[in-house]
């Protein structure tokens, strides 16, 4: 389907037939992803949320199709939004930015420390978005979640022996949400035990570092005495960085208790759940993306980054081999011989 002929479906934000929706499923993500109809997608959705001062029930009615479209834009354009701009949007987005997989923490971290130049300016936009975080009543899982103004007034930095036992049992809940709406993204079951417990914690951090004021004055010279290495960094890794800086200065001791939850549990379910075979991964970036006219799965680049992010997460480089350039054929072909292995 032609860009002007989805255009004219999915340019003004509301509910979608199902017959919309089957229309457009197939394709609508080929141009999300598109550095050359993302932006202007973005300026139009930006434009209609805007407009509507991001009503808390047009965000769960459409939480699932043009609100999601419209996170993923903003991140795909993350550094060619003015400050103010980003602070006025990252507030109702970042949550969803962590279910679709984005770099968050990495995105606007860099942002801030790349993109604005005096530290008093980087201060202002910081306590911008930690303001509106406090007062959010949004859902944290856009449906029936714990709002997130609630879930950065929980005591994340009281040790679990000085909670009460409902305190106890409310923290473990909130938890096992969090795990339970990041594990709605497919990709995130591809992750090993070590990698969901990081990425909770990226979620839990970073909770914390946006309601406080000043983190981002703490985080600062850390991010400055390592700035030269940081491009080729990944986002687990930035996290630690903004571990380092920001939580080993003021505490988060319910961090190793989460990592030890968590572990042992993912550890159980590892030995319930089969390894994802090859097999597995075809269908899942068929489901993702689509094939253009000369069955080519497209936008290319992105179904590459992909291979080569679970590669790497699943410590196998074969993944990266399943869907090879063939020349013969001019063009990326699915690997038969490793698909009949798994």
């Amino acid at each position: 389907m032609e860009f002007s002929e989805i255009l004219k479906i999915i340019k003004v934000p509301r509910n979608l037939t199902e017959e919309e929706l089957s229309s457009i499923s197939s394709v609508v993500y080929d141009y999300l992803y598109d550095e050359k109809y993302s932006y202007e997608l973005f300026l139009l959705w930006d434009d209609f949320f805007q407009k509507t001062n991001f009503d808390l029930n047009i965000i769960l009615g459409l939480h699932d199709t043009f609100f999601k479209w419209y996170s993923i834009v903003f991140f795909k354009n993350f550094d060619r939004l003015k400050p103010e701009q980003m602070a006025s949007i990252l507030p109702y987005t970042f949550m969803m930015g962590f279910y679709l997989d984005f770099s968050v923490v990495y995105l606007y971290t860099d942002y801030l420390m790349t993109y604005i130049s005096e530290d008093k300016e980087q201060t202002r936009i910081h306590k911008i978005i930690g303001e509106k975080i406090v007062k959010s009543n949004l859902p944290f899982d856009y449906e029936k979640g714990l709002s997130i103004k609630d879930l950065v007034a929980l005591k994340l930095d009281v040790e679990a022996g000085n909670l009460t036992d409902e305190e106890k049992i409310q923290r473990a809940a909130i938890i096992g949400s969090i795990e339970e709406y990041l594990s709605k993204n497919d990709f995130f079951m591809f992750k090993s035990s070590e990698q969901k417990v990081a990425r909770i914690n990226n979620v839990l951090d970073f909770f914390r570092f946006l309601s406080d004021g000043e983190g981002i004055e703490k985080f600062r010279p850390y991010y400055l005495d390592t700035v030269e290495f940081l491009p080729s960094e990944k986002e687990v890794e930035i996290s630690e960085l903004l571990f380092d800086s920001y939580f080993k200065l003021n505490g988060n001791p319910v961090i190793d208790e989460v990592n030890k939850k968590l572990e042992e549990e993912n550890k159980l379910l590892e030995k319930e759940i089969a390894v994802f075979s090859y097999v597995d991964i075809k269908s899942e970036l068929e489901q993702q993306f689509s094939y253009d006219d000369t069955g080519e799965l497209q936008p290319i680049e992105e179904v590459l980054a992909k291979l080569s992010q679970l590669a790497e997460e699943n410590n196998d480089e074969k993944i990266e081999e399943l869907y090879m350039f063939d020349e013969d054929a001019g063009k990326f072909i699915w690997d038969d011989d490793l698909l009949q292995q798994s």
